[in-house]
């Protein structure tokens, strides 16, 4: 039926008539309708025609205001970042400093991301923009470091090495004269393939140019050494590389079982290490006897040593010995029988060493003696023990023979939170160390009747010598016992710990007047920090309370709660890398590590 709103304003007169009706016409008029339909169906067409061309019209014009929007958008961010602070608008010199600080540490790569050069700084830092591009290729610095690491299913066991060995050598060109670092790492054994190491070997050790520190590490240190060594197809190893290696690191989280004390490294030589004097060496998480003798090192150049594995104290002993140009080392040593000092045996003197970190393994009851050394220029002493053994009567060092170094020490820190230790024998410690300016003190112990020495209270109700008369500086710094994977020695709980506000906050107020028991005078103690878990929130609150009067005249007070030792990160079990770079690479660096972390201490769980 046709719409009654519709008139038929174009139609011919006599056939508005028949449109508005529904009568039946004759045959007259239906073939004139049809010779107006044939008619008028060209003019139709035409307009279907132009409106199709309208249409394109249209979808061109909405095309050209969607790109002109675009435009214009751009132009007014481009405007925008031109009036702010962005960081496209720092200066240069501001860029290369935040380019510096985004590359990441040599080791720190996660073993399944280690070899994915283009999404890490800085060959990232390229592919930003132009401005970008230029700056980092001026920047020299940021191309004085390489991590070949190899694992498997890694792209760099696979293919043709020429382009990562061009690759390698464009690299080391950007960074012109600065001294250049090399990281080589082998996680796994197939990696040793000889379809797969000679090519590795080539990219790393024979692209021309000398490294000033050196990374060598891998599950199996001795085996990816002695491989290096080998020349068949062709040789692997440049020894002209070390000439200018000032610093070097070897890492292998296996224990070296499979060394053999009578062959030693033959890539080393004294002859070809002239100018090595920092090592950083870590061979799992105990040296058999001998394991050092292998390595043909340039020991008595060396000024910082770190070995963080632990050796025998005999071993210690030899080595140190060898060490006559030490400066600051960090040695892990296990004590297990009792040993007769020798009284009469010549004093050794390091008259270079500075900073000394010795920590104990111990497992016997007697005293750890120490040979007859004597370190003249000795600033910083850091002694430590894990032990599981605790006696009221107990002294875990005998420190008679170096008492000539104690006596002249002006810093001393005493760790670890496992260390279960007598505050008579802490005071036995710092009874030879009358110069004492800052103390550190991180172990299980009765800390009241520790400050109450330090204010001739005694112990025990038994009067004794006033102790450190001229410290100025104390650090408490006992935080929680965490188990962390890999750590062979669990630690046991802390039996004997006591801290007390009243009692602290007692010492710090007669230490801070520079008066003990009003009649001995000694220095003003100008710091105190303490560092305890959660648990002892209340008794920090208190301290803090106490001593309101003492920090409004000057007195430096630092309380805090934690969850790990704060004045230390302990190298033991952990990835290590140079000395300039920190020694101890971030637990959180390695993400895959992290999750192989988490899994072991699942089951761990379960197997208890």
């Amino acid at each position: 039926m046709s719409s009654p709103e519709y008139r038929y304003e174009d139609l011919p007169e006599n056939f508005k008539i028949f449109a508005r009706s529904n009568e039946a016409i004759s045959h007259s008029s239906a073939s004139a309708i049809e010779e107006y339909v044939t008619k008028e169906r060209p003019v139709l067409e035409q307009y279907e025609d132009e409106l199709k061309a309208l249409s394109r019209q249209l979808a061109e014009k909405k095309r050209l205001l969607a790109r002109k929007r675009q435009d214009l958008s751009a132009c007014e961010r481009i405007v925008q970042l031109s009036r702010s602070t962005s960081i496209i608008n720092l200066p240069t010199e501001i860029l290369q400093l935040i380019f510096l600080y985004s590359i990441p540490p040599s080791l720190s790569a996660c073993f399944l991301h280690a070899t994915d050069y283009n999404e890490n700084a800085p060959f990232s830092l390229i592919h930003v923009c132009r401005k970008w591009r230029t700056i980092a290729f001026k920047t020299p610095s940021l191309w004085t470091s390489v991590s070949i690491r190899s694992f498997e299913g890694s792209p760099m066991t696979m293919g043709e090495n020429l382009g990562m060995k061009n690759h390698i050598k464009n690299w080391y060109e950007r960074a012109g004269p600065l001294p250049k670092s090399l990281d080589f790492y082998m996680e796994d054994q197939t990696a040793f393939d000889p379809m797969v190491m000679p090519g590795l070997a080539d990219c790393a050790f024979f692209h021309g140019f000398e490294f000033t520190n050196l990374s060598l590490g891998s599950r199996d240190i001795n085996s990816l050494l002695r491989t290096l060594n080998e020349e068949d197809p062709w040789p692997m190893w440049n020894s002209k590389i070390l000439h200018r290696v000032e610093s070097l690191v070897l890492y292998s989280e296996l224990h070296p079982y499979t060394f053999d004390s009578e062959e030693p490294i033959e890539i080393f030589s004294e002859e070809d290490f002239k100018s090595l004097r920092r090592l950083s060496l870590r061979i799992g998480s105990s040296l058999i006897q001998g394991t050092l003798g292998v390595f043909d090192l340039p020991w008595k150049n060396l000024t910082h040593v770190a070995i963080t594995s632990w050796m025998q104290d005999g071993d210690f002993t030899d080595l140190l010995t060898d060490l006559i140009s030490l400066q600051q080392g960090i040695f892990y040593i296990t004590y297990d029988e009792p040993w007769n000092s020798d009284n009469g045996a010549a004093v050794e003197e390091h008259p270079h060493l500075k900073d000394l970190t010795l920590i104990h393994h111990i497992n016997t009851f007697s005293p750890v003696p120490f040979d007859r050394y004597f370190f003249p220029s000795l600033q910083y002493f850091r002694l430590g023990a894990y032990t599981n053994f605790f006696d009221d009567d107990m002294k875990t060092f005998d420190l008679r023979n170096i008492q000539a170094t104690l006596i002249n020490l002006t810093s001393l820190s005493l760790w670890h939170p496992s260390w279960e230790v007598s505050a008579s024998h802490i005071v036995d410690i710092l009874s030879v160390t009358p110069n004492l300016l800052f103390l550190t003190v991180g172990v299980s112990t009765n800390y009241d009747e520790l400050f109450n020495a330090l204010i001739n209270n005694g112990i025990d109700g038994k009067e004794s010598p006033v102790v450190v008369p001229l410290l100025e500086d104390l650090v408490i710094d006992y935080g929680p016992l965490v188990y962390k994977l890999m750590v062979r020695i669990p630690p046991v709980r802390p039996k004997h710990f006591q801290f007390s506000s009243g009692v602290f906050s007692e010492m710090v107020k007669v230490r801070w007047k520079g008066e003990v028991a009003g009649s001995i005078q000694t220095s003003q103690l100008k710091k105190a920090s303490v560092f305890l878990s959660g648990l002892y929130e209340s008794c920090l609150e208190g301290v803090q309370d106490s001593l309101e009067e003492e920090v409004k005249e000057g007195f430096e007070l630092t309380l805090g709660f934690v969850d790990c030792v704060q004045t230390w990160e302990d190298p033991m079990d952990r990835k290590i890398t140079h000395w300039h770079e920190g020694l101890v690479l971030p637990e959180s660096s390695d993400c895959c590590g992290r999750c192989l972390m988490e899994k072991e201490l699942e089951d761990l769980e379960i197997y208890e």
